[in-house]
């Protein structure tokens, strides 16, 4: 059951570094 709780998690925590490192290179494109 663990386990199961552990991959939303992740996939939440993706989804946080896809949206910080997208942030990212629009500050750096500019």
């Amino acid at each position: 059951m663990s386990n199961y709780e552990d991959k939303p998690i992740k996939s939440i925590k993706s989804e946080k570094l896809d949206l910080a490192l997208t942030k990212v290179k629009r500050l750096t494109n500019h």
